[in-house]
């Protein structure tokens, strides 16, 4: 009884966690689509990387939302949350093969 009750818990919380990841991927991809289409508007090449970032992204699922986003567009990818009161952001990255993400950050590590 006691292991079908945790069962039954632990069930509604992944579900609720996929629910939340479902919400940002949807609200990550269409911020990418919006990227792409300013850059194809400026005759700008699409960014190589890809950056997103938004208030209130739960940080506990960024990196399974930049996995998704990999997943469908095989770019490096970084997902941040920004943190309403103190205005910094928090977040994850994944990279593809031949993408040495931790040089790239470091690079730019004056801005991080």
């Amino acid at each position: 009884e006691t292991a079908a009750e945790a069962a039954f818990t632990l069930d509604t919380l992944n579900r609720e966690r996929q629910l939340i990841v479902e919400t940002i991927v949807k609200e990550a991809e269409q911020q990418w689509e919006d990227k792409r289409s300013l850059a194809a508007e400026a005759g700008q090449k699409e960014p190589s990387v890809i950056v997103l970032a938004s208030e209130g992204w739960n940080v506990g699922v960024v990196g399974i939302v930049a996995s998704k986003l990999i997943d469908r567009f095989y770019k490096p990818t970084l997902i941040l949350s920004i943190d309403k009161e103190s205005r910094m952001c928090k977040g994850s990255a994944r990279s593809i093969a031949g993408y040495d993400l931790h040089a790239a950050l470091t690079r730019c590590d004056e801005l991080l």
